[in-house]
């Protein structure tokens, strides 16, 4: 049996939902536990800028402005 990379994304989302689940059955025992999960989602780093057609965009209103 292989393992490819969609069983392995399937795999991994179910883990991440099961940690999810605990953390909030867990959060009225240990507060900690649940700000710790949520500033770590809160802090994942965004997409900043967009490069399209050479040209580098802050935002999608000025890509649809220089369009």
């Amino acid at each position: 049996m292989t393992i490819t990379d969609s069983s392995l994304r399937i795999v991994r989302r179910e883990e991440e939902s099961n940690f999810e689940k605990d953390v909030v059955q867990k959060s009225a025992d240990e507060p900690k536990l649940f700000y710790k999960f949520i500033n770590g989602e809160m802090n994942k780093e965004t997409i900043e800028t967009i490069i399209k057609g050479g040209k580098a965009y802050q935002t999608a209103k000025e890509m649809n402005d220089n369009e």
